[in-house]
Protein backbone atom coordinates (compact mmCIF):
# COMPACT_ATOMS: atom_id res chain seq x y z
CA UNK A 1 0.00 0.00 0.00
CA UNK A 2 1.47 3.42 -0.93
CA UNK A 3 2.23 5.93 1.79
CA UNK A 4 -0.47 8.47 2.59
CA UNK A 5 1.00 11.33 0.54
CA UNK A 6 2.85 9.28 -2.07
CA UNK A 7 1.93 9.85 -5.73
CA UNK A 8 1.89 6.46 -7.50
CA UNK A 9 1.43 5.68 -11.19
CA UNK A 10 -0.04 2.19 -11.42
CA UNK A 11 0.98 -0.27 -14.09
CA UNK A 12 -2.37 -1.89 -14.80
CA UNK A 13 -5.96 -2.54 -13.77
CA UNK A 14 -4.94 -5.40 -11.49
CA UNK A 15 -3.09 -2.95 -9.25
CA UNK A 16 -6.13 -0.67 -9.22
CA UNK A 17 -8.31 -3.60 -8.15
CA UNK A 18 -5.83 -4.53 -5.40
CA UNK A 19 -6.31 -1.21 -3.57
CA UNK A 20 -8.27 -1.23 -0.33
CA UNK A 21 -11.98 -0.96 -1.14
CA UNK A 22 -14.16 1.88 0.21
CA UNK A 23 -17.04 1.23 2.60
CA UNK A 24 -20.57 2.52 2.09
CA UNK A 25 -22.02 4.35 5.08
CA UNK A 26 -25.28 6.14 5.79
CA UNK A 27 -23.90 9.37 4.27
CA UNK A 28 -21.36 8.02 1.75
CA UNK A 29 -22.09 5.78 -1.25
CA UNK A 30 -18.89 3.98 -2.16
CA UNK A 31 -17.80 3.29 -5.76
CA UNK A 32 -14.40 1.58 -6.14
CA UNK A 33 -11.97 3.22 -8.58
CA UNK A 34 -11.79 0.02 -10.62
CA UNK A 35 -15.58 -0.12 -10.95
CA UNK A 36 -15.65 3.31 -12.61
CA UNK A 37 -12.81 2.22 -14.90
CA UNK A 38 -14.61 -0.97 -15.88
CA UNK A 39 -17.88 0.86 -16.56
CA UNK A 40 -16.04 3.30 -18.83
CA UNK A 41 -14.54 0.38 -20.73
CA UNK A 42 -17.97 -1.23 -21.07
CA UNK A 43 -19.38 1.97 -22.59
CA UNK A 44 -16.38 2.35 -24.90
CA UNK A 45 -17.00 -1.13 -26.27
CA UNK A 46 -20.67 -0.28 -26.84
CA UNK A 47 -19.60 2.85 -28.73
CA UNK A 48 -17.13 0.90 -30.86
CA UNK A 49 -13.97 2.53 -29.49
CA UNK A 50 -10.69 0.62 -29.55
CA UNK A 51 -8.72 0.98 -26.32
CA UNK A 52 -5.18 2.38 -26.66
CA UNK A 53 -3.74 2.88 -23.19
CA UNK A 54 -4.31 4.25 -19.69
CA UNK A 55 -2.69 6.48 -17.12
CA UNK A 56 -3.80 5.37 -13.64
CA UNK A 57 -2.60 7.49 -10.72
CA UNK A 58 -3.33 7.42 -6.99
CA UNK A 59 -2.37 9.30 -3.85
CA UNK A 60 -3.32 9.23 -0.17
CA UNK A 61 -2.89 5.49 0.17
CA UNK A 62 -5.10 4.85 -2.84
CA UNK A 63 -8.01 6.94 -1.54
CA UNK A 64 -7.70 9.46 -4.39
CA UNK A 65 -7.34 8.48 -8.04
CA UNK A 66 -7.12 10.10 -11.46
CA UNK A 67 -7.74 7.81 -14.42
CA UNK A 68 -7.08 8.83 -18.03
CA UNK A 69 -8.27 6.28 -20.59
CA UNK A 70 -7.41 6.79 -24.26
CA UNK A 71 -9.25 5.42 -27.27
CA UNK A 72 -8.37 5.31 -30.95
CA UNK A 73 -9.76 7.87 -33.42
CA UNK A 74 -9.15 8.70 -37.09
CA UNK A 75 -6.31 10.97 -35.93
CA UNK A 76 -3.60 8.75 -34.38
CA UNK A 77 -1.94 11.75 -32.70
CA UNK A 78 -5.08 12.86 -30.84
CA UNK A 79 -7.01 10.04 -29.13
CA UNK A 80 -10.43 10.38 -27.52
CA UNK A 81 -10.02 10.44 -23.74
CA UNK A 82 -12.16 9.80 -20.72
CA UNK A 83 -10.78 11.28 -17.51
CA UNK A 84 -12.11 10.24 -14.12
CA UNK A 85 -11.55 11.73 -10.68
CA UNK A 86 -12.46 9.25 -7.96
CA UNK A 87 -12.03 9.67 -4.20
CA UNK A 88 -12.82 7.64 -1.10
CA UNK A 89 -11.99 10.31 1.49
CA UNK A 90 -14.74 12.76 0.48
CA UNK A 91 -12.15 15.31 -0.66
CA UNK A 92 -13.96 15.74 -4.01
CA UNK A 93 -16.99 14.51 -5.89
CA UNK A 94 -16.86 11.80 -8.54
CA UNK A 95 -15.92 13.53 -11.81
CA UNK A 96 -16.09 12.24 -15.39
CA UNK A 97 -14.83 14.34 -18.32
CA UNK A 98 -14.45 13.50 -21.99
CA UNK A 99 -12.41 15.15 -24.73
CA UNK A 100 -9.09 14.82 -26.51
CA UNK A 101 -5.54 14.07 -25.41
CA UNK A 102 -2.14 14.03 -27.07
CA UNK A 103 -1.05 10.43 -27.66
CA UNK A 104 2.69 10.88 -27.20
CA UNK A 105 2.46 12.28 -23.66
CA UNK A 106 -1.17 11.83 -22.52
CA UNK A 107 -1.65 15.62 -22.18
CA UNK A 108 -5.36 16.31 -21.73
CA UNK A 109 -7.43 18.93 -23.55
CA UNK A 110 -10.39 19.43 -21.21
CA UNK A 111 -11.98 22.87 -20.83
CA UNK A 112 -14.79 24.28 -18.76
CA UNK A 113 -17.13 24.03 -21.74
CA UNK A 114 -16.49 20.32 -22.17
CA UNK A 115 -18.83 17.70 -20.82
CA UNK A 116 -17.85 17.24 -17.19
CA UNK A 117 -20.22 15.36 -14.93
CA UNK A 118 -19.80 15.72 -11.18
CA UNK A 119 -21.71 13.75 -8.55
CA UNK A 120 -21.29 13.60 -4.81
CA UNK A 121 -21.07 10.11 -3.33
CA UNK A 122 -24.64 10.28 -2.10
CA UNK A 123 -28.15 9.17 -2.99
CA UNK A 124 -28.39 7.04 -6.13
CA UNK A 125 -24.87 7.71 -7.43
CA UNK A 126 -24.11 3.97 -7.55
CA UNK A 127 -27.21 3.20 -9.61
CA UNK A 128 -26.68 6.25 -11.86
CA UNK A 129 -23.03 5.58 -12.73
CA UNK A 130 -23.66 3.92 -16.10
CA UNK A 131 -25.99 6.74 -17.18
CA UNK A 132 -23.40 9.34 -16.15
CA UNK A 133 -20.73 7.64 -18.25
CA UNK A 134 -23.05 7.30 -21.25
CA UNK A 135 -23.88 11.02 -21.11
CA UNK A 136 -20.19 11.87 -20.87
CA UNK A 137 -19.43 9.81 -23.99
CA UNK A 138 -22.29 11.34 -25.96
CA UNK A 139 -21.34 14.91 -25.17
CA UNK A 140 -17.64 14.25 -25.59
CA UNK A 141 -17.96 13.44 -29.28
CA UNK A 142 -18.71 17.07 -30.20
CA UNK A 143 -16.14 18.30 -27.71
CA UNK A 144 -13.51 16.19 -29.45
CA UNK A 145 -14.33 17.76 -32.83
CA UNK A 146 -14.07 21.24 -31.30
CA UNK A 147 -10.63 20.43 -29.90
CA UNK A 148 -9.38 19.37 -33.34
CA UNK A 149 -10.19 22.85 -34.66
CA UNK A 150 -8.72 24.49 -31.55
CA UNK A 151 -5.44 22.60 -32.02
CA UNK A 152 -5.12 23.88 -35.59
CA UNK A 153 -5.59 27.45 -34.36
CA UNK A 154 -2.89 27.01 -31.70
CA UNK A 155 -0.48 25.55 -34.23
CA UNK A 156 -0.87 28.66 -36.37
CA UNK A 157 0.05 31.07 -33.55
CA UNK A 158 3.81 31.51 -33.20
CA UNK A 159 5.72 32.66 -30.12
CA UNK A 160 9.29 33.46 -29.23
CA UNK A 161 11.05 31.50 -26.50
CA UNK A 162 10.95 34.59 -24.27
CA UNK A 163 7.20 35.05 -24.81
CA UNK A 164 6.67 31.41 -23.88
CA UNK A 165 8.66 31.81 -20.65
CA UNK A 166 6.60 34.87 -19.75
CA UNK A 167 3.32 33.05 -20.38
CA UNK A 168 4.40 30.09 -18.28
CA UNK A 169 5.14 32.44 -15.39
CA UNK A 170 1.71 34.04 -15.85
CA UNK A 171 0.07 30.60 -15.89
CA UNK A 172 1.60 29.82 -12.50
CA UNK A 173 0.34 33.12 -11.11
CA UNK A 174 -3.18 32.76 -12.49
CA UNK A 175 -3.75 29.05 -11.85
CA UNK A 176 -4.27 28.12 -8.23
CA UNK A 177 -3.22 24.53 -9.00
CA UNK A 178 -0.28 24.99 -11.41
CA UNK A 179 2.36 24.68 -8.69
CA UNK A 180 6.08 25.42 -8.75
CA UNK A 181 7.07 21.87 -9.65
CA UNK A 182 4.58 21.85 -12.55
CA UNK A 183 5.90 25.25 -13.69
CA UNK A 184 9.55 24.13 -13.64
CA UNK A 185 8.66 20.98 -15.59
CA UNK A 186 6.77 23.06 -18.16
CA UNK A 187 9.74 25.43 -18.61
CA UNK A 188 12.06 22.48 -19.22
CA UNK A 189 9.61 21.11 -21.80
CA UNK A 190 9.34 24.51 -23.52
CA UNK A 191 13.12 24.94 -23.74
CA UNK A 192 14.02 21.35 -24.63
CA UNK A 193 11.01 19.09 -25.11
CA UNK A 194 11.59 15.42 -24.21
CA UNK A 195 9.56 14.33 -27.24
CA UNK A 196 10.77 14.73 -30.82
CA UNK A 197 7.31 15.87 -31.89
CA UNK A 198 7.59 19.04 -29.78
CA UNK A 199 11.28 19.86 -30.03
CA UNK A 200 11.68 23.36 -31.47
CA UNK A 201 7.90 23.89 -31.55
CA UNK A 202 7.45 27.57 -30.70
CA UNK A 203 3.76 27.66 -31.46
CA UNK A 204 1.01 28.18 -28.92
CA UNK A 205 0.29 24.46 -29.33
CA UNK A 206 3.84 23.70 -28.22
CA UNK A 207 3.42 25.98 -25.22
CA UNK A 208 0.10 24.42 -24.28
CA UNK A 209 1.67 20.98 -24.32
CA UNK A 210 4.54 22.24 -22.17
CA UNK A 211 1.97 23.42 -19.61
CA UNK A 212 -0.05 20.22 -19.67
CA UNK A 213 3.13 18.16 -19.47
CA UNK A 214 3.96 20.13 -16.33
CA UNK A 215 0.45 19.38 -15.05
CA UNK A 216 1.46 15.73 -14.73
CA UNK A 217 3.18 16.87 -11.53
CA UNK A 218 -0.12 18.02 -10.00
CA UNK A 219 -1.88 15.73 -7.52
CA UNK A 220 -4.36 13.33 -9.17
CA UNK A 221 -7.38 14.80 -7.38
CA UNK A 222 -6.55 18.25 -8.85
CA UNK A 223 -5.73 17.21 -12.42
CA UNK A 224 -9.17 17.64 -13.91
CA UNK A 225 -9.41 21.19 -12.56
CA UNK A 226 -5.88 22.23 -13.48
CA UNK A 227 -6.40 21.13 -17.09
CA UNK A 228 -9.54 23.24 -17.27
CA UNK A 229 -7.62 26.21 -15.89
CA UNK A 230 -4.83 25.77 -18.44
CA UNK A 231 -7.24 25.52 -21.36
CA UNK A 232 -9.00 28.69 -20.18
CA UNK A 233 -5.63 30.46 -19.81
CA UNK A 234 -4.54 29.40 -23.31
CA UNK A 235 -7.84 30.47 -24.88
CA UNK A 236 -7.22 34.02 -23.64
CA UNK A 237 -3.73 34.38 -25.15
CA UNK A 238 -3.72 36.80 -28.08
CA UNK A 239 -0.75 37.43 -30.39
CA UNK A 240 -0.88 40.25 -32.96
CA UNK A 241 2.06 41.20 -35.21
CA UNK A 242 4.28 38.84 -33.21
CA UNK A 243 3.47 40.70 -30.00
CA UNK A 244 1.57 39.46 -26.98
CA UNK A 245 -1.61 41.43 -26.32
CA UNK A 246 -2.32 41.64 -22.61
CA UNK A 247 -5.99 42.22 -21.91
Amino acid sequence: MPKKTEHIVLDNLSQLRALKQPLTTRTYKAIPHHTVYEKVMDQARKEGYEHLRDTLEVTHGGERAFLNMQFQTDDPTLPFSVAVRSTYDRSASLGIATGASVFICSNLMISGSDVTIMRAHKGSVQEDLEDMIERAFNGGKQSYKDKIAWRENLMGTQLTERQGRYLLAMAQIESSLFNRTAYNTAVEHWIDAPYTEFQGDRSLWGLYNAMTFGAHKVRPSDKMDVHKQLVSFTENILVEDNKLVIA
